[in-house]
């Protein structure tokens, strides 16, 4: 369960890092705000986390 709610957080991280960054996926007032390019790294960081700690795990 943990694994796949660290994809769900890495693909959303990306999703809004890349909208921070002015891609446009889909309509969105996130669109151009660096905030949110740091929000989605933030994210992607967690998730990256969270999946190291599980497959070193095993």
């Amino acid at each position: 369960m943990r694994v796949g709610l660290a994809v769900v957080a890495a693909i959303a991280g990306v999703t809004v890092g890349l909208q921070g960054l002015g891609v446009p996926i889909g309509r969105s007032f996130m669109i151009g705000d660096l905030r949110w390019t740091a929000v989605g790294i933030v994210l992607v960081a967690f998730a990256a986390v969270v999946l190291w700690q599980r497959l070193r795990r095993r």
